[in-house]
């Protein structure tokens, strides 16, 4: 199954059907011809465990790196109390949620295979990876259409974000899931904020900062895309 994230093709062994980064008025339209309502899952979004990059202080962003010992601790250790055990797993193609989703998935004796999916790695930052984490005056007011050098905006982002909450919507559906865990980061989990809290402005997402290991949950048929993020959408 290929995967395309910033113009290149990723090659991973299972994935979310239909991999694809949807306009915004395509999404909306899909969303539209779907008979409701649809899914009753319940999704959870989950942050990685603390990486070395984390450790040194340092931005990740599309740089791939490894949990530490304390990371690793972290994953099996996520205080998240699940009613049902959960009926998919799926992390980013970036290894730090792959461990987390393994080491998760192997203290709870859960045993799925992990779909991995492109669109909800980290938000690329650009020249500012690898570097010292600084602040920067751009996210501080709010600006999602700023980009470091070499890096994507925050509403870049967010089109794929929507395009894989659009199709694990319909996966859901079609599936009966009910409970699903999603392994991702930071920058992505500001990003689904915005799809399933009305009262969360988009200039605020930076704001929020989720914690290593630390998850959010909203009922899948509730998200919505805010018209902040583009500028005519009705569904």
């Amino acid at each position: 199954m290929k995967l395309f994230a910033r113009g290149q093709q990723l090659y991973v062994s299972k994935a979310i059907p239909g991999t694809n980064i949807y306009s915004w008025t395509d999404m909306a339209e899909r969303r539209k011809s779907w008979v409701r309502p649809q899914t009753t899952a319940t999704v959870y979004f989950i942050r990685h465990g603390e990486t070395e990059l984390n450790n040194q202080g340092l931005v990740s962003g599309t740089l791939d790196t490894r949990l530490t010992e304390k990371g690793r601790m972290q994953a099996a250790n996520i205080p998240l109390t699940l009613l049902e055990p959960p009926d998919l797993l799926v992390a980013s193609h970036l290894t730090r949620t792959w461990e987390t989703a393994n080491i998760f998935a192997a203290k709870r004796d859960i045993r799925l295979p992990i779909m991995r999916d492109a669109r909800i790695s980290e938000v690329d930052l650009g020249v500012l990876q690898g570097g010292p984490r600084v602040d920067v005056p751009e996210f501080a007011a709010g600006n999602v259409d700023y980009a470091p050098d070499g890096g994507e905006t925050y509403r870049q982002a967010a089109r794929r974000v929507a395009s894989f909450l659009t199709d694990l919507e319909m996966l859901a559906d079609s599936r009966a899931h009910q409970t699903i865990c999603v392994f991702t980061h930071a920058g992505i989990m500001r990003i689904v904020e915005t799809f399933f809290n009305d009262a969360l402005a988009v200039s605020d997402i930076f704001k929020i900062r989720p914690n290593n290991a630390s998850f959010a949950s909203y009922q899948l048929s509730t998200w919505k895309i805010s018209e902040a993020w583009v500028e005519i959408v009705s569904i």
